[in-house]
């Protein structure tokens, strides 16, 4: 076998990655296997395992994964200070909802698995830390816990308007501009 770099490694878990989430996407991550994804992802499974050992590997990776996108979600959201309206704003967009559920997923997978119950809750405890400083402890605590609620909302296909979030997120800043 050739010699990869690692920037072609990089991408092609990514490129992994994005295929999970369509199967996670139409039948709910419990329900996704690798070779379902191997199948999405236009390769063999032997191919695949090349890039994640096991399931579990690959989920670990989602959650890292999901992680870095929520901590730029929140970073462009407070980058100027508590903008309650622009985290509003992000939060309800249509590409949000997907990454939102996922998370759900990520929590009930780490659940039933021990060796994911780390990852996912790390990716937790850094969102919270990432958001602490322009929202305070509480507020972030509060924030994450209220995406984590609109992942879930999402996953059952109900949709929260951008105002009402936009009201929840004021609320748990404590009256903080939205």
């Amino acid at each position: 076998m050739p010699k990869r770099d690692a920037e072609y490694m990089a991408a092609k878990k990514r490129e992994i990655l994005a295929a999970a989430r369509r199967v996670a996407a139409q039948r709910g991550l419990a329900h996704v296997t690798l070779r379902d994804v191997a199948a999405a992802a236009g390769m063999s499974l032997g191919a695949l395992a090349v890039h994640f050992e096991n399931r579990e590997a690959l989920i670990a990776f989602a959650a890292q994964e999901a992680k870095a996108q929520r901590g730029r979600v929140m970073a462009a959201a407070f980058a100027e200070g508590v903008d309650g309206a622009a985290l509003a704003r992000l939060l309800t967009a249509p590409e949000t909802a997907a990454a939102l559920a996922l998370d759900v997923d990520l929590v009930a997978e780490a659940r039933c698995t021990p060796g994911l119950r780390r990852p996912v809750a790390e990716a937790a405890a850094d969102a919270v830390a990432e958001l602490a400083e322009a929202a305070g402890e509480d507020g972030a605590r509060m924030v994450v816990a209220l995406t984590y609620g609109l992942g879930a909302l999402a996953a059952l296909g109900v949709r929260v308007g951008e105002a009402e979030v936009a009201r929840a997120v004021t609320a748990l800043l404590g009256g903080a501009d939205a």
